[in-house]
């Protein structure tokens, strides 16, 4: 919604996945740094491209399969 309502902002949504951390006493399936790819991703998108309004996990558009 919030990207439709701001046609003009980028806005996206991202799964880190299952991170080991202090959160679940470090049971998670990989490490934070892993799971800060997708965010980081979505960043540094460059300005030309025009990604909104979509759900990402492991650097990938899953918007479709959700």
């Amino acid at each position: 919604m919030l990207a439709r309502e701001n046609p003009g902002m980028l806005v996206n949504a991202c799964c880190p996945g299952y991170c080991a951390t202090d959160m679940n006493s470090h049971q998670g399936t990989q490490s934070a740094e892993m799971g800060a790819r997708t965010p980081v991703y979505l960043a540094l998108l460059p300005e030309d491209v025009d990604v909104t309004g979509k759900f990402f996990a492991n650097e990938q558009d899953i918007t479709a399969s959700w």
